[in-house]
Formats: C-alpha cells, sequence, structure tokens
C-alpha cells in the first residue's frame, strides 16, 4: 500500500513538473487595449496575438486594471479554454503599470459583437447596505518566528489592498507576541519574450521598505521594534516566476 502510494505521488510529481515545463509563458511589455463592453475588459497585444488580461476592476478587485497611457508589463501562463472578449485567456497573471507617460497607448475598441467577460451587476446603488467584515480573530499563544510575504508590481511601491491586509496581520500578530518586525525587500527584474531583461529602478528596494516602515507606524506599531534591510542587487530573472521576486518580507519575532 504504501509503496504504491509512493510511485503515485511520484508520477504526480512528474505530471506537474511537465506540465509546468510544457506551459508556454509571456512576458512582455505593451500598451494594454480596453474594450467598450458592458463591463469594459482590458486586452493587450502582442507578437501577433491579442491577450485578455482580465476585466475593469478597483482596487478590492482581484484583477488590478491597467491605464491607459501607460503601457504595462505584462508576465503570464498562456491558458486554455476559449477566448474571451477577443483574446487568449492568461493564468497566473501579473499586470504591471509602467510609470512613464506613453500618449501612444490610447485605444479604445468598440464592445462589436463581444460581451462583458463576467455578468454586470443589476440595477441599483453602486454600494449596496452591508454587515461590517467581522474582525478577525487575535492571534494566540505559542508565538513563534512568522513570515509574512508582500509582492509588488513592477517598479512600484504600491500596496494593493491585499498586500495591505496581510500588513494589518502582521501588525496584529507582532501586538499579541509583543515581537519585534523585520523587513526585507528586493528589487526585482523581469526576463522578456524577446530575450531581453528589463531592471526595476535603483533604490526601489529601499523605497519599498521605507514605505512599509511608514504604514506600520502610522498603524500603531513602535518605530523602535521594526528593523528593514533592503537589497538594491537585481534579482536574477527566469521568465517564470520573475514576479514572485519583486517582494517584501515581513518577519515577526517574539
Amino acid at each position: 500500500m504504501r509503496w504504491g502510494r509512493a510511485v503515485l505521488l511520484a508520477a504526480l510529481s512528474v505530471s506537474q513538473a511537465a506540465y509546468a515545463q510544457s506551459a508556454k509563458r509571456v512576458s512582455f511589455v505593451a500598451c494594454p487595449v480596453l474594450r467598450d463592453t458592458h463591463l469594459p475588459c482590458w486586452l493587450a497585444d502582442w507578437n501577433g496575438e491579442t491577450y485578455y488580461l482580465g476585466p475593469q476592476g478597483d482596487s478590492a478587485a482581484s484583477f488590478y486594471s491597467p491605464q491607459l497611457k501607460h503601457r504595462a508589463l505584462i508576465e503570464a501562463t498562456v491558458g486554455k479554454g476559449p477566448r474571451v472578449c477577443g483574446g487568449v485567456p492568461l493564468e497566473n497573471l501579473s499586470v504591471s503599470v509602467m510609470p512613464e507617460i506613453d500618449l501612444s497607448c490610447s485605444t479604445i475598441l468598440p464592445a462589436g459583437e463581444y460581451e462583458s467577460p463576467v455578468s454586470p451587476r443589476g440595477p441599483g446603488p453602486a454600494v449596496r447596505p452591508h454587515a461590517p467584515a467581522p474582525r478577525p480573530p487575535e492571534p494566540q499563544a505559542p508565538f513563534v518566528e512568522k513570515q509574512f510575504v508582500l509582492g509588488f508590481e513592477f517598479d512600484s511601491i504600491f500596496l494593493a489592498r491585499r498586500n495591505t491586509n496581510r500588513l494589518e496581520e502582521a501588525l496584529r500578530y507582532a501586538r499579541a507576541s509583543n515581537g519585534r518586525i523585520r523587513i526585507e525587500t528586493t528589487r526585482g527584474a523581469s526576463l522578456l519574450s524577446d530575450g531581453t531583461t528589463i531592471v526595476e529602478r535603483d533604490a526601489i528596494a529601499t523605497d519599498r521598505a521605507e514605505r512599509i516602515v511608514e504604514i506600520l507606524v502610522d498603524l500603531g506599531a513602535d518605530r523602535e521594534r521594526i528593523e528593514h534591510l533592503a537589497s538594491e542587487t537585481p534579482m536574477p530573472a527566469n521568465g517564470i516566476d520573475d514576479p514572485s521576486r519583486r517582494r517584501a518580507v515581513i518577519t515577526v519575532t517574539p
């Protein structure tokens, strides 16, 4: 029984590894294109193909929209299934708005034959009354060293909603455990599909660390119990998991 299970697990591992190797990765910088469906959808053209990025959302959505008048760095795995809004679907998608203004990135396409990628909301106000979210439970002993990882868009110190929630979770844990906080930030790079590598700007790791410190202090953390380390040497780029290498690791030590 144990031998059979080991063989099955080994086969699954090989299968997963083979899928990871066969999955086509794309990484490119291009102007995003907005299709004016009922709920607008975002696309990007590269190397003769159109890719679907996601629906227009807001800061609370799981997909963070690109912006017109800015190019975007698209890092993803080509998905399976039918086209969405006229584009090939993508998985494990990371979209980074490039900071430089590019006025040529202003294309808005008519809806044409395409429908919204998700069902639009019904009539009524955009914000409906609802019960406040339940307060997260307070961390309980025994306390051990714990890490919280925050990801970043390329060349950005912006903290998306999911990162803000994770940062608040780290602070709650530090308070409950009377722990110290260590922040380690990185400077990333991205290997594009055309073989070129782009690197984040100088000092961005330091800016990320200082930004996180300021937010923690604003939330009531003791600055004297926070230390930060910034690595300005660009992380190596491989075109596979480059987005995960642009990060801040927050370690709470009781």
